[in-house]
């Protein structure tokens, strides 16, 4: 199979719904992998798993490029290299028929008539996947042969009881029970235009505001095999694939590592789009400094407002932090000063 580079680009995945299935935490789990005192072992439902993305599921790559191993202390799991890679080649791709997408709604909020043929493998896994969550606590299960086939991936995915509840879910009294008043009416916004997608296998890797080894691009299958000739002289054989590619140099028994949406992304824009704060983020250095030269606060609305904190005792706060990170000699980069993070219009 000949693969071309259809566009070489960071694919931002708005979706809090992927975070949601798999046990992708925050920057802590990044921290406790590295630790040379962590023990990883490996997944028990892995190589099913894995035998099955690559055989059936059309998962292009090495078969033993990577492994999923779970770190004992934290029992995260993440996806880990087997061998040295070098920079800018891809580790694996999956096709885009692969990918779980959410069915959209129509305007009068009912649910697109569709025929069961019309429906891609796809999108009759993730119906199964909905309605096994839903019925998860009655304990039904459906045998149908279309559900089996995804099996292997049910399987891996972590139950709603012990996987991140996703911002996409929370109830609108919920979301305003946040803190920041211009959270609120973002939150409620995005929650209405999130794209809900799920792609097996990528959906592992681990998130890292600060040292990503890896980033999501797209390739393009020519419909050619190795040696340059036609498959079959049908151009329907080219297909496009979510691919990971190498960032830089990445180590054998290094845990594949990205950053989630835009690589600059606040802790703001992570919590709203998948649920999490990460410890440390070199995009938040101005946050509240951008936040107090635009806003004017009092004490009177301050009263009158959500926050439970003024404005000084939150520099404070903030003062006492900076502080701590110098100290620890964690100072933020020179071209990071001067970047800030607008709030929500």
């Amino acid at each position: 199979m000949a693969f071309v580079i259809e566009r070489q680009q960071i694919i931002q995945f708005r979706s809090s719904f992927l975070l949601s299935i798999t046990d992708r935490t925050h920057d802590e789990h990044e921290k406790c992998s590295n630790n040379a005192n962590s023990q990883l072992t490996d997944d028990p439902t892995s190589k099913i798993f894995l035998d099955w993305m690559y055989h059936q599921r059309g998962c292009q790559g090495e078969e033993d490029a990577v492994k999923i191993l779970v770190n004992e202390q934290t029992g995260h799991r993440g996806l880990y290299v087997t061998k040295d890679v070098a920079e800018g080649d891809y580790i694996f791709a999956i096709p885009f028929q692969s990918a779980w997408i959410v069915e959209k709604e129509e305007e009068d909020g009912k649910n697109k008539e569709k025929m069961a043929e019309e429906l891609s493998d796809a999108e009759r896994g993730f119906r199964f996947l909905m309605w096994q969550r839903r019925l998860r606590d009655t304990e039904s299960q459906d045998d149908d042969d279309d559900n089996n086939s995804w099996k292997p991936y049910l399987e891996i995915i972590p139950t709603y009881n012990n996987g991140i509840h996703d911002i996409a879910s929370w109830t609108t009294e919920q979301i305003a029970s946040l803190e920041l008043p211009p959270i609120i009416q973002r939150a409620l916004s995005k929650k209405q235009n999130v794209e809900e997608l799920a792609i097996p296998l990528l959906d592992m890797i681990n998130h890292s505001s600060e040292k990503p080894n890896a980033y999501y691009s797209v390739l393009g299958d020519d419909g050619h095999d190795d040696d340059g000739h036609d498959d079959d002289g049908d151009d329907k054989d080219s297909q496009l694939y979510y691919a990971i590619v190498a960032d830089r140099d990445i180590q054998k028994n290094e845990e594949l590592l990205t950053s989630y949406g835009s690589e600059e992304d606040s802790s703001l824009d992570l919590l709203l789009q998948y649920g999490f704060v990460p410890d440390y983020n070199p995009f938040d250095v101005n946050f509240w400094d951008v936040y107090s030269q635009t806003q004017t606060i009092t004490m009177t609305n301050v009263i009158d407002s959500c926050w439970s904190t003024t404005l000084e005792q939150d520099e404070d706060r903030l003062s006492e932090l900076i502080f701590v990170h110098l100290s620890n000699g964690s100072n933020p980069s020179e071209e990071n000063e001067n970047k800030s993070i607008q709030m929500a219009e």
